[in-house]
This record gives C-alpha cells, sequence and structure tokens, in this order.
C-alpha cells in the first residue's frame, strides 16, 4: 500500500520531506510520488531524491537504479550523460560491475565529441 501524495511541485514536495524524520519515510513518500502523474522536472527531483537518500544510506544499487530512472526522463543530453555516469559510480560502488560497464557505455554514447575528448582528458591527469 502506499502513502497518499498530493503534492504536485518540487516545493511542495521539498516541504513535505522537512516535515519527515527518517530517510525510510522519505523513500517511502518518494517511491509513492512516482507513481502518481507528475510533471518531467518534478519526477527528475523526485528520482535525484530518491537516489541521495539510498546513496546516503549506502544503499548503492537502489541509488545506481534511481538515478538510471532520472537519465531516462532527462531532457539535455548533458544531463542524461552525467546521470548515467553517476549510476555507473554508484553500480561500481554495488560492485555491479557490468551494470556500471553498462552504464559507462551508454554515459558514451550521449556524450559528443568534445565532452568525449574532455572526459578522456580528465581521465588521464
Amino acid at each position: 500500500m502506499g502513502i497518499s501524495v498530493r503534492e504536485r511541485t518540487i516545493r511542495e514536495i521539498e516541504e513535505k520531506l522537512k516535515g519527515m524524520n527518517t530517510s525510510l519515510n522519505k523513500i517511502a513518500y518518494l517511491e509513492s510520488a512516482l507513481r502518481q502523474d507528475l510533471d518531467p522536472k518534478v519526477k527528475r527531483f523526485v528520482w535525484k531524491t530518491i537516489s541521495g537518500l539510498y546513496e546516503e544510506r549506502k544503499m548503492y544499487d537502489k541509488a545506481a537504479v534511481a538515478m538510471e530512472g532520472k537519465a531516462g526522463i532527462d531532457v539535455t543530453f548533458r544531463e542524461r550523460m552525467e546521470s548515467y555516469l553517476k549510476s555507473g559510480e554508484l553500480f561500481a560502488k554495488a560492485v555491479r560491475v557490468e551494470d556500471a560497464e553498462k552504464m559507462f557505455v551508454r554515459a558514451l554514447r550521449e556524450a559528443n565529441s568534445e565532452q568525449k575528448q574532455r572526459n578522456c582528458l580528465q581521465t588521464l591527469q
């Protein structure tokens, strides 16, 4: 059974989260919010927030899945690339190497040639 979610904006959701005591309550609320018909911008916020909460609790596999969900509705190539990279990092922390590799490949597909070159140079330094 899900939690009733009436909030429709980022501000309203943030206010609701401030009144919750535990991370688990916040996660349950946000997961229920994802089942609602929300604006894509609000859903991206919810996915990112859930991922952060899972990461704080060292539940890296669930945090990675949440970032992958966010990437699926990101608007720009850059946002999508960054979300896939973060998902890959989180999968790596969860020791799910194959899933991490898939996310890194997806991030690479989203990057333009300039971003690929810049990321390669940063990796070498």
